[in-house]
């Protein structure tokens, strides 16, 4: 699979942010492709977004 290394970033960039949530205690289900993504061996799907759900105080 020939990946554009900007993309790559992107989606280093969107699991940091998921990092970022986590140690600030925010509690959230990680859904959608990026999510797949880390579960499917060999998914053949890069997504640069971050599907999450959160329940609001």
């Amino acid at each position: 699979m020939n990946i554009d290394p900007i993309l790559i970033e992107k989606a280093i960039y969107a699991f940091e942010l998921l990092g970022d949530l986590i140690e600030n205690g925010v509690h959230f289900v990680f859904k959608g492709g990026s999510g797949l993504m880390l579960l499917i061996p060999g998914f053949k799907r890069l997504s640069i977004d971050i599907d999450i759900m959160s329940e609001s105080d």
